[in-house]
């Protein structure tokens, strides 16, 4: 099951048989450092991620970069929110991320669309 929700995060939940992962991105100017982690959890103190958040990271920016060569974008990532019991398999957080950040760019090129067509006067 493959879902993508907007908000201030772009979000994509993808769940197979072995894995289990919710991907919430936020796109911007990525800070010094890397983008920012944040747990989204449902308990208040900070859980530490049942998977190597390393991995995590770089298959979240190896998917943004997948989708910005293929769509000939720029897109930068500025927050990830985790869910620390999630258990993502090996490459899964890179298909969601991917994802996601095509559906962005559609998204973005589609709105971009629309703004020059309402620009446009009829003779």
């Amino acid at each position: 099951m493959e879902t993508i929700r907007t908000d201030t995060y772009v979000r994509m939940s993808h769940v197979t048989g072995p894995g289990c992962v919710l991907v919430s991105l936020r796109f911007g100017r990525v800070p010094d450092g890397g983008p920012v982690i944040t747990v989204r959890s449902s308990i208040a103190k900070a859980e530490k991620p049942s998977f190597d958040l390393e991995q995590y990271v770089a298959e979240v920016l190896e998917g943004v970069l997948d989708a910005n060569r293929l769509h000939e974008a720029n897109l930068e990532v500025e927050e990830i929110q985790i869910v620390p019991d999630d258990y993502p398999t090996r490459g899964q957080v890179r298909h969601c991320a991917e994802k996601i950040t095509t559906y962005v760019i559609k998204a973005n090129k589609t709105q971009h669309h629309k703004s020059d067509r309402a620009g446009e006067s009829e003779d």
